[in-house]
C-alpha cells in the first residue's frame, strides 16, 4: 500500500485519538475526510526526501458542514442507492450552486435560484432582490462562493 493509502486507512486509530482529544483542539481535517456528505474527493501527496516529510492535500466537492456529527453510524452504504466496492456511496454527481445531493435517490435538490440535473443552471429570470441581494450593495461580496449563485445579476453571472 502506498503512503497516502496508509495515511487514509489509519483513520480508525485516529478516530480514537480524536474522541479522546480535549475540547477546543482542531480536528477539521480528520472530520472532513470521514464526512458522510463529502463527495468528489481528490488527494495528492509529495515526499520531501531531504526532510523526510510528507505533504498531503485534499480537495472536496462538498466542504465541512457539521464538525460535531461528521459521519453517520451504520453499515457501509446503508444510506445510499448506489454503492461502490461495498463501502462507498457513489452517485457520481456533484450538485452545484449549493444544491444538496440526496444519496437515496441520487438526485440534487436545487435551491430556488438554480435548476438542472446538478443545479448547474442559474435562474436569470428572477431578480437578485428576490433572494435578498439588495442588502449587499457592494460588489466585494461577490468574492464569496455562497453569494455568487444567490446574487447572479449583481455578481455578473446573469444579465437583465
Amino acid at each position: 500500500m502506498n503512503q497516502l493509502g496508509e495515511m487514509l486507512s489509519c483513520h480508525g486509530s485516529t478516530k480514537k485519538q480524536i474522541l479522546n482529544t480535549a475540547l477546543g483542539k482542531v480536528v477539521g481535517h480528520y472530520t472532513q475526510v470521514v464526512n458522510s456528505e463529502a463527495i468528489k474527493i481528490g488527494c495528492g501527496g509529495a515526499i520531501n526526501d531531504n526532510s523526510k516529510t510528507i505533504i498531503i492535500a485534499c480537495n472536496y466537492g462538498v466542504g465541512q458542514s457539521n464538525i460535531e456529527n461528521p459521519y453517520k453510524t451504520g453499515s457501509p452504504c446503508s444510506n445510499c442507492g448506489n454503492c461502490f466496492n461495498e463501502t462507498l456511496c457513489n452517485c457520481n454527481k456533484l450538485c452545484q450552486n449549493f444544491g444538496v445531493l440526496d444519496l437515496l435517490t441520487c438526485k440534487c435538490n436545487c435551491p430556488g435560484y438554480a435548476s438542472g440535473d446538478e443545479c448547474e443552471n442559474l435562474n436569470c429570470n428572477k431578480t437578485d432582490q428576490e433572494y435578498g441581494c439588495q442588502a449587499l450593495d457592494k460588489l466585494d461580496w461577490c468574492v464569496f462562493s455562497n453569494i455568487k449563485p444567490a446574487c447572479p445579476h449583481m455578481c455578473g453571472l446573469c444579465t437583465l
